[in-house]
């Protein structure tokens, strides 16, 4: 992904600059506009881009990447996701995958500084931590609004991946501005190896008010997955009962079908970070809600789990030295300190 967003940005300089012949000041622009969270580069820096071109290809070559269609972003992620397979393959890569010649892909190789920057990222960029293949079990809660339990339990040892929807209800298809009768909640993939589902429930409990009386929406609830489950969660709501004097308005249910909540609330707190996702390759969709380390940094942004625990994995979940002292800024910087 990193290649690919690279990728994006020198295309689009290329599209606009060479291609459509705009000015420097207006490809300054319109870059900015594009990439509002990028740096916008300087008039030297795109005119060496556009001379690069020049100097390199003759006559020829030039009219024909002149006339050559313009790279749909679509087309760029395809190049990008085969340069990440096999960085050292360019020229063949891009010839193949935009059909133009050898002598082309050459030019426009040495336009987008390709090798230079495929060479650099497969050589130095660490192995990030967004898939883990171990056995999981499911659990399921409810506990007010869901951006708060998503990073809470992202962050916990032992806790895959998370995700936010809605569930317990009988509405078809629910979204946010049309919940109907379920209830905000997260579902969690947890390795029953490192973390029991007491210990889930137990955070279940410590983390919200069971006594609210709120609307079903935010309304408190245990979902259980299998008759284990369903045992545990009945056996602590009881032992909460007798610590509270105020009615426990919390509910012990069958799971059924959990509704993905939209993009936009996934990992909510880390998407408020847009250059931290951009150097995770990461961006609001699917691998959003499945990745391991989405769920983790979830958590650190907001300083759940708090530094020592952050130092103790950091070389565990791959990031480069400048992404990881960025979390680890916010994590001093939100840790409770009690």
């Amino acid at each position: 992904m990193v290649i690919r967003y690279l990728l994006r940005e020198r295309v689009y300089i290329y599209n606009t600059y060479v291609k459509s012949k705009k000015s420097c000041a207006t490809t300054r622009r319109k870059f900015k506009h594009k990439f509002p969270d990028r740096s916008v580069p300087s008039r030297k820096t795109i005119e060496r881009l556009f001379h690069r071109l020049h100097e390199t290809g003759s006559l020829n070559d030039r009219k024909r990447i002149q006339k050559r269609r313009v790279l749909t972003e679509e087309k760029i992620d395809e190049i990008g996701a085969a340069l990440e397979r096999n960085p050292h393959q360019c020229l063949r890569i891009l010839a193949q995958e935009t059909g133009i010649s050898k002598a082309s892909a050459g030019v426009a190789t040495k336009l987008l500084g390709l090798k230079r920057t495929a060479s650099s990222v497969s050589r130095n960029m660490p192995s990030l931590l967004h898939d883990i293949n171990v056995p999981t079990k499911k659990a399921t809660f409810a506990m007010g609004c869901f951006w708060a339990p998503d990073s809470l339990f992202g962050v916990q040892k032992g806790v895959i991946r998370t995700r936010v929807g809605f569930a317990g209800g009988t509405t078809e298809n629910p979204r946010y501005r049309s919940i109907g009768d379920h209830t905000e909640a997260i579902e969690i993939d947890y390795d029953p190896n490192e973390i029991s589902y007491d210990q889930l429930l137990t955070m279940f409990w410590n983390h919200h008010d069971p006594t609210a009386r709120v609307s079903k929406q935010y309304t408190s609830l245990i979902l259980y997955h299998d008759q284990e489950q369903k045992a545990l969660a009945e056996g602590t709501l009881k032992e909460e009962e007798k610590k509270k004097s105020s009615y426990i308005v919390t509910k012990v249910m069958q799971a059924q079908e959990f509704y993905d909540a939209e993009d936009y609330h996934q990992k909510y707190r880390l998407q408020q970070h847009p250059s931290l996702l951009k150097a995770l390759g990461l961006e609001a969709g699917p691998k959003l809600k499945s990745s391991h380390l989405a769920a983790r940094l979830n958590g650190y942004v907001v300083g759940f789990g708090g530094v020592g625990q952050f130092d103790a994995e950091v070389s565990r979940l791959g990031l480069d030295d400048k992404t990881a002292a960025y979390v680890r800024k916010l994590v001093v910087k939100y840790e409770d300190p009690i």
